[in-house]
Parts: C-alpha cells; structure tokens; sequence
C-alpha cells in the first residue's frame, strides 16, 4: 500500500513537471518572435520584422516568415497574403496547407478561412470587388459575382446583390433574394434580418426557407445564442425566444448573448450579469463585460481608450488583474491581452505562456 501510495505520488510530480516543462518550451521558443497567434489545427502563425510565417506547436516553422498577412488554419488550410491594402502593393491571397505547399495560387485580392469546405475569396479591389467561393482543390464552385459575401454557417451563406442582402446554399441556389439592408449569420436555425430605411431600420429574424418568423419591429437583434436573443426597443434591451415570446422584459441600457447560460447587462452605466430567467447572478460595477469563454469573461474599468481590462469568474471574482490595454476571450486555455502596443497570450492563472518577448518583467510567467 504504502509502495503504491508512493508511486502515485512520483507519477502526479512526473506529469506536473512535464506540464511546467511543456509550457516552459513554449514560451521559450516563442520569444524570439515580435508576435504569435494561437494554435489551430496544431499550428500557430508567428511573425517577426513584418513578415509571417507558421510554426507546429514544438515550435518548428513549417514555412518560412515570407507573407505579408495571414490567417489562422481553418479546415486544414491556412489564408496567406503577399502585398497590402493600402495600394502600395496590390495584395494577392491564397491558400497553404499544413505542410506549408500553396495548395490555392496567391491570386486573388482577399480571401477568408475556410467553413465548411468552401471560402469566399474575392477579385478586385474597393468598388471593383467581387466575391464568391472555392472549394479545397481551388475550383470555383460559387461565382465571383457578389458585391459581399459572408462565410458558410449552418450550409448557408449571406451574399449582397445591389446593396441587398440575401442567402444561398453550398450549391449557389438563392434561398432568400436580395433584399434585407443588413443580414446576420444563421445560428440555431434562425438569422437577424433588417429593413426599411436606412437608419432607422428594422430587426427581426427569418428561418432557411426565408419566412420571418419574428416580426422585423426591434431597433435592434442579436443573433440566438442558447435560445435566446438580444433586442432593444427606444433604447431598452432584453430577451426573446425563438418564437419571438419575451422571456426577459426589455428594461436595460445593453444586453449581450448568452454564453454557458450567462449574459452581461448594464444598468446605469454599470454592467452585472443575469442567468436565463433574468435573475441576477452577481452585480458588478464594470463599465463594459464581454460574454464567458471558458468559465472566464473580460471586463474593464475605465473608458474604451484608456481603461484597463482583467478577467472575472462566474462568481464574480477578480481572477486576472484589469492591468490590460485590451484582451481577447479565452480559446483552448489561453487568452490574447496586450499592454501598450504588444500582444502576448496568458493561461487562466494569468501566467504568460507564449509570445512573452515584450510581456512587462513584473507580469506573472512561467518560468
């Protein structure tokens, strides 16, 4: 008993030490980059002196810092650009996979990550721009003829035809004509739709096959997030279902989606929190919240130039200090903040954990 008792312990001090060293070598070869992206399908974008490039997570490169931009790996592709957008150089995007190739030539003007198979990519620039998608293999299987599009949620996509937006399928088929002055992505069977005059429009959602099940007569919608939406009239916010029915009265200065069932509301300049039967799950006195990611939310206290954000727990406890310029949610146990101009990533104890180069000397690291 007592030889098993020991051996438990060895192996709980083994894996803790490997965790430390795991995260130690992270940070170490990270350090030597100006910036780091987080990891996606296994692989992070790094960049140094302007240039970009990706590393696996031993932080091998698996193609050299050469692109002027790029995106995250998406569907085992990766966005990459040479040139700009500012006219200097015309920009030309295409696709790597995770061996580095160009599988997808650099030849169109701008491109965003695949979702579902398909990415919307777009030829021209400024008023001249049109978009439309390509499968894996490049193929254009939805025509470059849109003024806009937006990227495939739920095997739909919003497209823009003469300043109107609509849906089509993966198959190019128009679902919902052009004609709505804004569109949200579908999430949960049901996307935000606006019309009528420009400014003072009007929100309400449609279903896949077009009809609007909520009447459009909300000066403003979220998308539906766990069952429930944001939507404002005269400047007061609550919630509604997916029939349309007010589960929570419209009574506050601002109200953001649900997230593992708690939403952030502010009342008097103030925000606190609510779960989904409108009951207040802490108060708080922050001046702006985000939504919970990972059993964290960010918060900040001051105004939006010049206030400092941090991270609080579900209970309301202050777990990462408001010593941030700006931050990012948590994703996959690791959070983008930055302190005056530089990025860096800490873990949920606010230890910086990679791209800690410019990480202030006195901020909390592994070491």
């Amino acid at each position: 008993m007592k030889i098993n008792m020991k051996f438990g312990i060895f192996m709980i001090i083994s894996f803790l030490f490997f965790l430390q060293g795991k995260a130690q070598s992270i940070s170490n070869w990270s350090n030597q980059y100006d910036e780091v992206g987080n990891f996606y399908d296994g692989f992070a974008w790094v960049k140094l002196d302007y240039k970009y490039g990706f590393v696996d997570k031993t932080g091998k490169k698996i193609t050299p810092l050469k692109y002027d931009f790029v995106g995250d790996f998406s569907e085992g592709l990766a966005m990459v650009m040479t040139g700009d957008f500012d006219g200097l150089e015309e920009p030309k995007c295409g696709f790597i996979d995770k061996t580095g190739k160009e599988v997808i030539p650099l030849k169109y003007n701008k491109a965003e990550k695949f979702s579902e198979g398909l990415a919307m990519v777009v030829e021209g620039i400024l008023g001249d721009a049109l978009s439309g998608f390509v499968d894996k293999t490049g193929k254009v299987i939805i025509p470059i003829q849109y003024e806009d599009a937006g990227n495939f949620s739920e095997g739909i996509a919003k497209v823009q035809l003469n300043e109107k937006w609509g849906f089509i399928d993966k198959s190019g088929k128009e679902l919902v004509a052009p004609k709505y002055n804004s569109v949200g992505d579908f999430s949960e069977g049901m996307a935000v739709v606006s019309s009528g005059t420009w400014g003072l429009e009007k929100f309400g959602f449609i279903d896949k096959t077009g009809k609007e099940i909520i009447p459009l007569k909300y000066d403003y919608a979220g998308k539906i997030s766990e069952g429930l939406a944001s939507v404002s009239i005269n400047d007061k916010f609550g919630y509604i279902d997916k029939t349309g029915a007010e589960i929570i009265r419209l009574q506050y200065d601002d109200a953001s989606s649900f997230s593992e069932g708690i939403a952030a509301i502010a009342q008097n300049d103030k925000y606190g929190f609510i779960d989904k039967t409108g009951k207040e799950v802490f108060a708080s006195d922050y001046d702006y919240a985000g939504d919970f990611s990972e059993g964290l939310v960010m918060v900040r206290k001051g105004d939006y130039s010049s206030g400092k954000w941090g991270f609080i727990d579900k209970t309301g406890n202050l777990v990462i200090p408001l010593i941030y310029s700006v931050t990012e949610p948590f994703d996959q146990g690791l959070a983008r903040v930055k302190t005056d101009e530089y990025w860096f990533f800490i873990n949920s104890k606010g230890e910086c954990v990679l791209g800690c180069k410019y990480a202030p000397t006195n901020h909390l690291r592994i070491k």
